[in-house]
């Protein structure tokens, strides 16, 4: 009788042990990839940063990730009361798997002192210096070895702006171009070798859509380019946001992007 309980015991053991090894290797390849960081989305801790500008202007940012390198500044855009860093939440797990992002409240925007509320104007040179501030107060720019603009509408106007400054312009590696507006003053400058990503929708009712304006202005333009963005009954303003309405595919091509660089 012994035996054959300890026989029945045996083979019971000898059944699940397949199975329990299978399980055993599937639990050690995704610990390894979560020490590999590939394509799992990793516990991240996002805090607030800020500067002192001009003694009385705070600007203020969202910071977070695995790595200080690579670091993507984005700048939203203009909308007083709707652009803020609050625009790129969506895109921030993705960006957590392979670097770090600071998500800038513009003057006039978000939680920056003044606020949303306040009518006053700032000219794209005052937010670019402002940018700047927060960049060098917290230590930003010389604790990353790659620094990639990244700009949506208005933002592309701060970030081309921010080219200028040579503490900046200097650590560039990458710019990123979300529908630029025809106001976006490219210079001759000596940034016209950087990577650029240049991302678009042929149906942009706000800006409309032309790419020379960049693809003329830099050697290495990488693109993405949507024929079209809205869905029947979309609102028009849409069009704008490609990054958002598409927001797998800017991802991916933004992974790339940077990685390439």
């Amino acid at each position: 009788g012994i035996n054959a309980e300890y026989g029945g015991r045996f083979q019971y053991l000898k059944k699940i042990f397949p199975l329990f090894r299978s399980r055993m290797l599937m639990f050690r390849k995704v610990i390894t990839k979560i020490r590999l960081n590939q394509k799992l989305k990793i516990p991240t801790r996002m805090s607030s940063i800020f500067a002192t500008f001009n003694d009385h202007q705070k600007i203020h940012a969202i910071k977070g990730g695995s790595t200080p390198t690579p670091l993507l500044f984005m700048v939203h855009g203009a909308h007083r009361e709707l652009q803020n860093s609050g625009h790129w939440k969506q895109h921030l797990p993705s960006i957590s798997n392979y670097g770090t992002y600071v998500c800038v409240d513009l003057l006039g925007h978000g939680n920056s002192q003044p606020g949303p509320k306040d009518p006053k104007q700032f000219p794209v040179e005052l937010q670019a210096q402002a940018c700047h501030k927060l960049l060098e107060d917290n230590d930003l720019l010389l604790s990353t070895e790659k620094l990639i603009l990244v700009g949506r509408s208005y933002g592309c106007r701060v970030i081309t702006s921010m080219l200028s400054i040579p503490k900046v312009g200097k650590r560039v590696s990458g710019l990123v171009y979300i529908a630029p507006p025809s106001t976006v003053e490219f210079e001759d400058h000596q940034y016209q070798n950087l990577p650029v990503l240049l991302v678009w929708s042929k149906d942009d009712a706000v800006v409309g859509y032309e790419p020379e304006r960049v693809m003329s202005k830099f050697k290495t333009v990488h693109t993405l380019v949507f024929d079209k963005v809205l869905e029947k009954d979309d609102p028009s303003w849409k069009s704008h946001l490609p990054e958002n309405v598409k927001p797998e595919q800017f991802q991916d091509a933004l992974e790339r992007f940077v990685k390439s660089l």
